[in-house]
């Protein structure tokens, strides 16, 4: 049996913002759902508006993993902090029901995969902070507003090789970057080493 993996909605689309759709809706990027299925899972989509603690136990109770996705920024209230100011994309729901399931599904040990946004959801979720807007950084590039006309700026990067797959475009943020893993915490014995390569 292939594993179902919970995947949290993007914000409510407003009636009207899907052509001849009738009503609101829930939504997630095709890709995300392309590559869970090329993995070898299948998704389950949860609509992350009211999301409570029992309607968050009931989908971690029937799925095998939790897959994080990309998007706008986690309000920055999540963490502590006064927002900046620019600061895009913001649903407290969708924080909301995130943190709720990331943290519960820490707790139960399901597996978790976070993807852009995700991974600041699953820190904020594991007690950390943010640094808001990383190019007001000396050397760091622009990372674009995904979703926003022109906003997110592309270039090729290959996944994927090791199955023939042939490059696909992806936000110059995401670009492969070294990361220094402390030798206490949990990746440190999965990565073999204090330093590795990885897609951000």
């Amino acid at each position: 049996m292939r594993p179902l993996i919970a995947v949290p909605s993007y914000p409510r689309l407003a009636e009207g913002r899907v052509k001849g759709w009738h009503t609101d809706g829930v939504g997630v990027p095709v890709r995300y759902i392309e590559s869970l299925r090329r993995a070898g899972g299948l998704e389950a989509i949860v609509m992350t508006e009211s999301l409570d603690t029992h309607a968050v136990d009931d989908v971690l109770a029937r799925v095998d993993g939790l897959l994080l996705l990309g998007g706008g920024d986690l309000a920055p209230s999540t963490y502590g902090e006064e927002a900046h100011t620019r600061a895009y994309g913001v649903s407290d729901a969708r924080d909301e029901a995130e943190l709720a399931l990331t943290r519960a599904a820490i707790d139960r040990g399901l597996p978790v995969l976070a993807i852009c946004r995700g991974h600041q959801v699953l820190n904020v979720a594991l007690g950390g902070s943010l640094d808001q807007h990383i190019p007001d950084r000396p050397g760091v590039s622009e990372h674009g507003q995904p979703g926003a006309a022109g906003g997110a700026l592309e270039h090729d990067v290959r996944v994927g090789t090791a199955h023939g797959s042939p490059p696909r475009s992806a936000p110059p943020a995401h670009a492969r970057r070294a990361i220094t893993i402390k030798p206490s915490t949990r990746p440190a014995p999965a990565c073999g080493s204090s330093g590795v390569r990885t897609t951000a």
